[in-house]
Parts: structure tokens; C-alpha cells; sequence
């Protein structure tokens, strides 16, 4: 299961949403610019592709079941310790938002 391009892109009003366990991939923008408070990524999540959650403002907390390695694709690809859920919402929605996340 793919959540599609830009399938809640600018959903102001979407504040939680629970996500399958058989998700494989959240598209590019996704979430951009969306009302999005809290998310839980199912540990079934392969790959967040850029800009995925990029200017979702509301967003708090972006929780990994699977804390695994985690890579950002920045061309020089690099691990990405996703343990905190505060971080990992700031970096999703700011500085990293332009980049692949992947896991292998």
C-alpha cells in the first residue's frame, strides 16, 4: 500500500489519522502543508519519499515503530536516529522534508 502523491496536501481540517499496517510508502507530499498533529509510523513503512509531511506546521510528534536504521537520501546518503518523535517531526516537516527517507 502506497499513501499517493500529495493525497492530503493542504488538508488544514486532518489533525490525526491512523495508518495501516500494510503501508509500505508515503508519496511526495503526502502530508505538505496539511493540519497534521501526530503520526505513527506503522513499522510496515519502507520509504517516505520528499516533502512528504514538508510545511506541516501543526505537526508535534512522528513516532517509529521500527527504530531500525533509517537513511535520508541527501545524495550522500546518511543514518537517521529516529527514536525522537519531536525531532523527527521537525526534521519531516523542515530541513529534511526534501529528501527520501528510506530503511533497509
Amino acid at each position: 500500500e502506497t499513501i499517493e502523491y500529495c493525497a492530503f496536501y493542504s488538508a488544514t481540517n486532518l489533525k490525526n489519522i491512523k495508518l495501516s499496517k500494510n503501508l509500505k510508502s508515503i508519496g511526495e507530499g503526502a502530508f505538505a502543508y496539511s493540519g497534521i498533529v501526530n503520526v505513527i509510523i506503522p513499522a510496515s513503512v519502507e520509504s517516505i519519499e520528499k516533502d512528504a509531511f514538508a510545511s506541516a506546521y501543526d505537526i508535534a510528534s512522528v513516532t517509529f515503530e521500527d527504530t531500525s536504521t533509517w537513511y535520508i537520501n541527501t545524495g550522500a546518503d546518511f543514518v537517521f536516529d529516529v527514536t525522537d518523535a519531536g525531532k523527527n517531526a521537525d526534521f519531516l516537516r523542515g530541513a529534511y522534508s526534501k529528501y527520501q527517507w528510506y530503511k533497509q
